[in-house]
């Protein structure tokens, strides 16, 4: 995926090992997701459904501005609300003040 969060994938990566996610869930998600993103391969998208289950750390589903917050503090950054606002509405597609995979 284009965007912010990339770099956070890369840094994500070089402190976890990512292994491949089984749900059917997950799978459903990537195949359509490949479609969408045919750059892709399934492999790849589930990876960065990983990743992004590492920064859903609730596991609602989305990524809030205390969740971006709490994945900057992991990597040793203090990141203030307001920029972790700011952040969220750059990616923010639906208006729901979250990030959900599709945007991440």
């Amino acid at each position: 995926p284009a965007g912010f969060f990339p770099l956070f994938l890369n840094m994500a990566a070089k402190k976890t090992e990512v292994t491949m996610a089984n749900s059917n869930r997950d799978m459903k998600l990537a195949n359509a997701l490949m479609k969408r993103y045919p750059i892709f391969t399934i492999h790849e998208i589930m990876r960065f459904k990983e990743e992004f289950d590492e920064f859903d750390i609730d596991g609602s589903g989305d990524i809030d501005k205390y969740e971006v917050m709490q994945m900057f503090e992991k990597f040793g950054e203090k990141v203030p609300k307001k920029a972790a606002v700011a952040m969220i509405q750059l990616y923010d597609q639906d208006g729901e003040g979250t990030i959900g995979f599709d945007e991440f």
